[in-house]
């Protein structure tokens, strides 16, 4: 791990990283807005900014397992997998129905297309026993 040198940047990405922990936590009773993401993202921002926070996000019982396997390539757990695909597309079809612009609805169907892809690339967790 590599602290930034910077206090600008570092403080920025301290920042960063308590937004990102504060939209996690938001997505936890909102569906359509994701929990884990916004804590891998935190973790990488506290990687850069704040070993402390690096550590308690990593060590947390409830949100730090699926980082680390997230963080060390172990991937992502199908059913996990499954429930985040069709709360986005739930989500995304709530909106697309809202908007009556063509634009905004191509960017609603790409946007989506792509979290699908990334999420679907991203290899299936082993079944915990």
């Amino acid at each position: 791990m590599k602290i930034v040198k910077s206090p600008f940047l570092r403080n920025l990405l301290k920042g960063a990283g308590f937004i990102c922990i504060g939209l996690g936590l938001i997505g936890i009773p909102l569906p359509g807005l994701p929990t884990t993401p916004f804590f891998i993202l935190a973790a990488f921002c506290f990687s850069k900014s704040c070993e402390t926070r690096y550590n308690k996000i990593l060590n947390h019982p409830r949100f730090g397992p699926p980082i680390r396997d997230y963080l060390e390539g172990r991937g992502i757990p199908r059913k996990i997998k499954i429930i985040s695909i069709v709360c986005m597309w739930t989500a995304l079809t709530i909106s697309f129905s809202q908007l009556p612009q063509i634009y905004l609805r191509l960017i609603l169907i790409a946007s989506g297309a792509y979290g699908s892809w990334f999420i679907l690339r991203e290899p299936d967790a082993p079944k915990k026993k």
